[in-house]
């Protein structure tokens, strides 16, 4: 008889214990479900697009054909197509320092624009003559379309975690670098033109970031700065428009 109870007891326990096993593999099972709903719904709304857009039919930017006095006079602008008062303002500058360009003669205008997840990218690139040399100014325009705000350039640097001070330090080391691969390519030897040389011919100060527009581009940080390719020593043979590019922070 205690026998026959010993064996309903041990029975008893096994049933308990596999009864507990099933419940802790249950609440874990509902504890994943639990946590990818919430990193679904974390990266939904980090992902949700907050701004709307004026023309859905359309991307974000494109580009307007405007006419001006002369009926043969055409130029071509970006337009932001987003709604607010902020972007229409915008869109406003930019036709009014196009305006301003063409008032001054000869020049080049260019723009670009990149969708980095939620952040909007607009780059615009003109170039006209000073003097004998050609200026080149780079504008850029950034958006964070999931809080429909336009970001300054403080906004922007904070997002990478990075001080001008440390892009200041890395535009000189890529100077340096450009600076002697120039002599490699047996334009000047150092004697003929020292670093302080180069950088003048640059019309490059201490200031390496000086003019310096930030976009997000595919999720790197990335930097355009103008400066001068021509020179006594024929480096205008050297440089390319794409070398006005610096990939800050990957």
């Amino acid at each position: 008889m205690s026998g026959s109870f010993k064996i309903e007891n041990n029975y008893r326990n096994r049933k308990k214990k596999n009864n507990n096993l099933i419940l802790i593999i249950i609440s874990i099972i509902v504890l994943f479900i639990l946590i990818l709903i919430m990193i679904r719904f974390i990266n939904y709304n980090r992902t949700k697009i907050v701004s709307t857009k004026i023309n859905k039919s359309r991307p974000y930017v494109y580009t307007v054909l405007n006419n001006g006095n002369d009926e043969d006079d055409e130029f071509e602008v970006p337009t932001i197509n987003l709604v607010g008062n902020k972007y229409s303002d915008i869109n406003k500058s930019i036709i009014n320092n196009y305006n301003s360009l063409v008032e001054n003669g000869e020049y080049n205008y260019q723009y670009k624009y990149n969708v980095s997840k939620t952040i909007l990218s607009v780059l615009i690139n003109y170039s006209y003559y000073e003097g004998n040399d050609i200026k080149r100014n780079y504008e850029s325009i950034v958006i964070d379309l999931n809080k429909d705000k336009v970001l300054t350039k403080e906004d922007i640097l904070k997002k990478y975690k990075v001080k001008e001070k440390d892009i200041n330090k890395y535009m000189e080391y890529k100077f340096r670098e450009i600076y002697t691969d120039v002599i490699k390519k047996g334009y000047y030897t150092s004697n003929e033109c020292d670093y302080n040389c180069f950088l003048n011919n640059r019309k490059i100060t201490d200031n390496y970031i000086d003019g310096m527009a930030y976009c997000i581009e595919n999720g790197s940080l990335v930097g355009y700065r103008d400066f001068r390719f021509e020179s006594d020593y024929g480096e205008e043979d050297y440089f390319f428009e794409e070398d006005h590019r610096f990939v800050i922070k990957e």
